[in-house]
């Protein structure tokens, strides 16, 4: 190969890069804080998703990455370097959310360096529940690929707290989903619906225990 296209090689991987296919993406780092004491929150479990347009004739909307982390005695977190996404995305957009057992409501406080304030939770056992129900669905990410597990973290948490709290019928049912949907995150391929629910419940249970 000579110097020329080696040159016109370099030229054509910045543009790749540079446009937004994102075959990479750069670590992402930040602190989470309790927005009453303005004191870090040590424990806290930080999710990133990567969202962008992609497809050349039918584009869309797709979350394709997905990254979690604990915050240290800091309320630092690092979500480190990734590689593998494999198509062209554009105008990509990095979603933030942060868990806390006791915390509401992660808020964005300054969005280039991902760092949070959280609130502690006062409402009640019922609020409680919807707010966990509706921070599973938003921290999705469907084509997330081989990043799919990284979800695990945050979904057994909201797990097991559901279970600390649930005391109607309905309320531990709600939790048993949340297992579900922590187990079926790295284990998908163990689950079987046609089992009878106990044996199901046997298999679920093996998982959330062998996976802490």
């Amino acid at each position: 190969m000579n110097l020329t296209s080696v040159k016109t090689s370099f030229i054509a991987t910045l543009l790749i890069f540079s446009t937004g296919c994102s075959f990479m993406g750069m670590p992402k780092t930040g602190r989470v804080v309790n927005m009453e004491t303005m004191e870090p929150i040590e424990g806290a479990i930080v999710v990133l998703k990567w969202k962008g347009v992609g497809g050349i004739v039918d584009a869309t909307t797709t979350c394709y990455q997905v990254k979690t982390d604990i915050t240290n005695n800091s309320g630092k977190y690092y979500t480190g370097v990734w590689f593998g996404f494999d198509a062209p995305v554009w105008h990509t957009d990095i979603i933030p959310y942060a868990y806390k057992e006791g915390f509401i409501k992660p808020q964005v406080m300054n969005y280039n360096g991902y760092d949070y304030l959280m609130t502690p939770f006062r409402g009640t056992r019922e609020e409680r529940f919807a707010y966990l129900e509706r921070l599973l669905s938003a921290t999705t990410c469907a084509d997330a690929g081989v990043s799919y597990k990284n979800l695990y973290r945050i979904r057994k948490a909201i797990y097991e707290e559901a279970m600390k709290l649930a005391i109607s019928k309905e309320e531990k049912e709600l939790a048993e989903g949340f297992g579900y949907s922590a187990a079926s995150v790295i284990a998908d391929e163990l689950i079987d619906p046609r089992r009878p629910q106990e044996e199901q419940d046997k298999v679920i249970e093996k998982i959330l225990r062998d996976n802490p």
